[in-house]
């Protein structure tokens, strides 16, 4: 059984609002990183944590993004994460956002690659991350 880790939720504030009254694309990639940090710390790997106490770093290698209808200000919306997949030294995460009636609003991809903090040179994923993501591989 897995946490519900992989669900995040927010409300489309006025400013990541542009002047056609939807969400500017930019403020989309930050939710889908909000979205990231949050289950990267309720699956015991906060952001800060790596940052500080391990000896490697998980840096945004890519990431994609399709938009499919327009988010405006004050919209609820919905954050699905799931792991697509989970190699050697990365993993990729597909971001699914929903509207409150579970309409798909937009799609995110992002790709994170283990590297050495010393040398910036791709390392193997830990077992222990590795164990804490593999569960959100058959996320709905």
């Amino acid at each position: 059984m897995i946490r519900d880790c992989n669900h995040y939720r927010f409300a489309a504030s006025l400013q990541e609002i542009d002047a056609a009254g939807a969400m500017y694309f930019g403020h989309l990639l930050n939710r889908a990183h909000l979205a990231y940090e949050a289950l990267m710390t309720c699956i015991g790997f906060s952001l800060e944590e790596i940052l500080s106490q391990h000896g490697y770093r998980l840096p945004l290698v890519h990431c994609e993004a399709d938009f499919l209808r327009p988010v405006q200000h004050g919209q609820q919306v919905a954050v699905v994460i799931r792991l697509e997949h989970l190699g050697n030294s990365s993993f990729r995460l597909g971001y699914r956002f929903l509207d409150p009636a579970g309409n798909l609003v937009a799609r995110v991809k992002t790709v994170h690659c283990a590297i050495d903090a010393e040398n910036g040179r791709p390392c193997p994923l830990e077992a222990p991350l590795r164990s804490a993501l593999a569960p959100y591989r058959d996320a709905p």
